[in-house]
């Protein structure tokens, strides 16, 4: 309803363009994502189900496009503080190391895991999952690794034909 189309997304459009001609692996099977989130202890679901229920469809539609310009502008101050509002429940927290920090903790051991085998890589990652003590690019520098975010001009340059 407010606009976003799975097709359109990032990760879809570069299976599909991808797939074909390049080595895809998963970071972590749509098996373990249901493990990460069925896992979380029932005061995180019920926090998740209140917020959810007490939402307006406007207040939805709102974040949304707040998330999308935080991404669009690699905004990952504001990006970290529209994920991980309401960190100060202690159900919230409860959610958030299921649905993120516990995940990505295992995808950076994945990363590293790939990384080591020295052919040139790409990964795709949720927005949510690059941002905070806990994202990715955090403890993928804890482990050594080089992470640069490439201001959004260069991207754009980088994709261009």
């Amino acid at each position: 309803q407010a606009g976003f189309v799975e097709q359109h997304g990032v990760e879809t459009q570069l299976l599909s363009r991808l797939r074909d001609s390049h080595r895809v692996v998963e970071l972590e099977s749509m098996e373990m994502q249901l493990d990460s989130l069925s896992s979380a202890p029932d005061e995180a679901h019920q926090y998740d189900l209140e917020r959810s229920l007490s939402m307006a469809e406007e207040d939805w539609t709102a974040e949304l496009n707040a998330m999308a310009r935080a991404w669009a502008d690699g905004d990952t101050a504001a990006m970290e503080s529209l994920v991980f509002r309401n960190d100060e429940d202690p159900r919230a927290t409860l959610l958030h190391e299921s649905l993120f920090h516990t995940r990505n903790r295992q995808m950076s051991e994945r990363i590293v895991e790939l990384w080591g085998e020295g052919e040139p890589m790409l990964v795709v990652i949720g927005a949510g999952h690059m941002v905070g003590e806990t994202g990715l690019p955090q403890l993928l520098r804890e482990k050594g690794m080089t992470v640069t975010q490439l201001p959004r001009g260069e991207v754009r340059a980088a994709a261009a034909p």
